[in-house]
């Protein structure tokens, strides 16, 4: 990578696959042998948290050479990682997390100096949070950078050294830390104060009585602007480098043997004003999906696509936290989870994954927050053993050795998703109002509409309504919108209607602006203004779906295509041609609970005349398509636990190519990638195909 976070097209494998391997919980007896298995994994990249806990254990001590303790010595381990010519990397902190205790940061920074702590509204310490830009703290960082760059300055690639990128504090404002709760210390009261203008301001409980509060959604956009300014402090403390730096979002959560990525999107918009702060950032993502499969494996899509929306296009996004394991032992990680989240992962734009954790090891006396096991059902056991599932890692990082172009390559995109940030500014606000919101997005939109493109293997991209100046690109737009939407991003809707757009817009049309007043400029364009109808079920072309509650009712037109309506016969689904445009309205929230919900969602995306770049049957195995100007890459994904033979085709070059001469054979819960290669008549010979 160059310093814009530009992956370097020229070197031998400009994919970073990583593993992570802590160097810390490791005897460093046997740091060589397991780089060496990194290396035997087809593996070019190892990564390590570089904990502050463990190299400044008293203030102003520091020991990089191990005269404290032999697992201290980084010198040592850069060494080793130069030898093995694998890249590295360097999670500098100044907060590690890594199932350490005080989240790494040294327990004596909070005894010394309790204010470095955040403060509640009530004036009390939420006990081992920082106060991210607290003077005081920001100081204790910068003596902690300052001395660590010293030691890794050799090691940069800039000199021919191992470190190829730097992550710094990590997984900032995860959302489990900091419970629903803003930081109401002098510095960020005043910081408050300046944005809004007002000198007699203060900051807001958070509490949300009804939507839309103006002055709540400004106090969410508040703290992404502090967050961003807390990343810039921390790039200013490592001016020079000449390395790309980057940051991780907490994206997921654990449902029972699960994980669901519910809050990748509200976790992102903390990230949303960061890589203007700091040109070239790179944002990468945390991903645990705990068992994966055809339940969850959408929420990968959405975690993805929030993040490219974050940095510019020609930015690489990444993944520095693969699930390889788990930090407890249920739920059991297997080969097939491994597998499907690396060729999902991949195949929907990721251009950088490290498996967390590749090996694992033992924690020192007292570090560790889960005790001394670290084991992780890593793919190398703590005694250095190989396991099942490291064979999966061996196995893409052999195809990625085959194809060192694949990171040239990207996702193959059919249509689009308009995302409203305010309605995901909503990490530090409580209350019923807030509830049911994120209950509405995380029904309705995640395991509503956006779940069934994947299903339809419609393929999307995510565009920030407010921050898109041009929507014209957009040949088809999906937008979730609530009552409310501030009058610019109504009008900009309004327009890219009218001058060709083909707009979704479900399950509402909003009437209200962000100020609470009314604001109809969507409604009157798009002549829909929404009625409030209770029905029982929605009635959709000879197919019924039990509702049970209010659908929203549009007045009809001659000219209109109506395709729902309530069991008053009242349109709740409508299409309608507007300008140059045309829109469909959809009048109700449709979570995916039966099959029949599939078609017509890819019946919808016909009218909007969406043509997906792969077609594949049976239907309900998955694909996605990456491509340049030479290359196409095809991955399939069976989540389910019965084998399928695929067959299908992929436009390619203005051409419609099959997968395969023969079907291509899916066992049970596996996933496959390869490269297309076709003659004019479209034979390949990439995938296992039924012999």
């Amino acid at each position: 990578m160059d310093t814009t976070g530009t992956i370097r097209h020229t070197a031998p494998a400009p994919y970073l696959f990583g593993g992570e391997i802590h160097y810390f919980r490791l005897d460093p007896g046997t740091w060589a042998d397991r780089l060496a298995s990194a290396k035997q994994l087809n593996l070019n990249t190892v990564g390590s948290y570089i904990p502050w806990i463990w190299h400044e254990p008293t203030p102003g001590t520091f020991d990089f050479t191990g005269a404290t303790h032999p697992q201290r010595d980084l010198r040592r381990f850069l060494n080793c990682i130069a030898e093995s010519g694998l890249q590295f990397l360097a999670r500098i902190g100044p907060v590690s997390n890594a199932e350490l205790i005080g989240e790494g940061v040294p327990p004596w920074v909070f005894a010394d100096d309790p204010e470095t702590q955040l403060r509640r509204q009530d004036g009390s310490l939420m006990a081992g949070m920082p106060s991210y830009r607290h003077p005081h703290f920001m100081t204790r960082v910068k003596a902690w950078y300052e001395a660590l760059l010293p030691v890794l300055e050799p090691y940069l690639a800039k000199h021919g050294g191992p470190i190829q990128l730097i992550q710094l504090c990590n997984e900032i404002d995860m959302p489990t830390w900091l419970n629903r709760q803003g930081d109401y210390h002098a510095h960020v009261e005043s910081a408050y104060r300046m944005r809004t203008g007002v000198l007699s301001v203060a900051q807001p409980s958070g509490h949300v009585d009804h939507w839309p509060s103006e002055e709540l959604t400004d106090w969410m956009a508040f703290y992404a602007h502090e967050f961003a300014g807390y990343v810039g402090d921390l790039a200013a403390m490592t001016a020079g480098v000449g390395v790309p730096l980057m940051v991780n979002v907490a994206q997921w959560r654990d449902h029972y043997d699960r994980g669901r990525g519910l809050d990748a999107p509200l976790t992102a918009m903390m990230f949303r004003d960061m890589a203007e702060r700091v040109p070239g950032l790179l944002i990468g993502g945390d991903y645990y999906p705990r068992h994966l499969d055809y339940e969850n494996s959408h929420d990968i899509v959405v975690a993805t696509e929030v993040l490219r929306m974050l940095v510019p296009a020609e930015t690489p996004v990444l993944v520095p936290e693969m699930q390889a394991g788990g930090n407890e032992d249920r739920p059991r990680i297997y080969p097939a989870d491994l597998e499907l989240l690396i060729h999902t992962s991949a195949g929907h734009g990721i251009n950088g994954l490290n498996a967390y954790m590749l090996c694992g090891g033992e924690n020192p006396v007292e570090l560790g927050l889960f005790g001394k096991e670290h084991d992780w059902q890593a793919p190398i056991g703590p005694a250095g053993d190989l396991r099942p599932h490291s064979a999966v890692l061996a196995d893409f990082g052999a195809f990625l050795a085959a194809e060192p172009a694949y990171s040239l390559s990207r996702k193959v995109v059919d249509t689009h998703i308009g995302f409203y940030a305010p309605y995901y500014q909503t990490a530090y606000l409580r209350g019923e109002a807030v509830a049911a919101l994120e209950h509405r997005l995380a029904e309705v939109f995640q395991d509503g509409v956006l779940r069934l493109l994947t299903l339809n293997n419609l393929q999307y991209d995510c565009v920030d309504l407010q921050r898109r100046t041009d929507l014209s690109d957009c040949a088809s737009l999906w937008v979730y919108a609530e009552p409310w939407m501030d009058r610019h991003t109504q009008t900009k809707l309004a327009d890219y209607v009218n001058h060709g757009g083909r707009l979704a817009i479900f399950p509402t049309v909003p009437v209200i602006g962000h100020d609470g007043e009314p604001c109809t400029i969507l409604a009157e364009a798009l002549n829909a203004r929404p009625a409030d109808e209770r029905t029982e079920q929605v009635h959709l072309n000879g197919t019924t779906l039990p509702l049970r509650g209010t659908a929203q009712t549009w007045p009809t037109l001659e000219s209109d295509d109506v395709l729902g309506v309530t069991d008053a016969g009242t349109a709740c689904v409508l299409k309608r041609t507007i300008g140059a445009g045309s829109v469909l309205l959809i009048g109700y929230g449709m979570r995916h609970r039966f099959d029949r919900q599939i078609t017509i969602a890819k019946e919808w995306a016909r009218l909007l005349q969406i043509d997906p770049a792969l077609t594949i049957e049976p239907s309900d195995v998955l694909g996605v398509v990456r491509q340049d100007a030479d290359r196409c890459y095809v991955t399939l994904l069976n989540y389910h636990d019965i084998a399928r033979k695929v067959t299908g085709s992929v436009r390619w070059q203005g051409q419609q190519r099959p997968l395969g001469a023969a079907p291509v054979i899916m066992g049970r819960r596996s996933a496959q990638t390869w490269r297309l290669v076709g003659d004019a008549n479209g034979t390949n010979n990439g995938p296992k195909v039924e012999s």
